[in-house]
């Protein structure tokens, strides 16, 4: 079984969006700095200094985030590459609905693969 962040919205610019509250906390945990979960920032990409970016790409290399149809390739990719059988998706989204509406939407494409997918909330 592997693990995978999963950020899934409607759209690939609000899943980036609801993706930075997970980034923050990514590098709050690795500069020390602990605390709950943060709003979502737009833009917040941009903002990084090349430190908290290399964080960034070191620590969410597991992480698909995008529109239905972007997490449908992530997940095809992801099973391709690692020809896992099960994985458990996590979702670190600050707002619960739209943490719901993430797993909803990254389960409609359980179904479609081939290998079994477990869901843990």
């Amino acid at each position: 079984m592997l693990g995978l962040n999963v950020c899934a919205a409607d759209t690939d610019e609000e899943a980036t969006r609801l993706f930075s509250s997970h980034q923050q906390a990514v590098i709050a945990r690795r500069t020390g700095r602990r605390g709950p979960l943060s709003p979502p920032v737009e833009d917040f990409e941009s903002r990084l200094d090349p430190r908290a970016k290399a964080i960034l790409q070191q620590a969410l290399r597991c992480s698909i985030v995008g529109s239905p149809e972007s997490v449908k390739r992530g997940l095809d990719a992801f099973i391709k590459e690692t020809r896992t059988d099960e994985i458990m998706v996590t979702g670190n989204i600050f707002d619960h609905a739209a943490r719901l509406r993430s797993f909803e939407i990254t389960h409609r494409f359980t179904d479609a693969q081939q290998g079994r997918i477990s869901r843990h909330r």
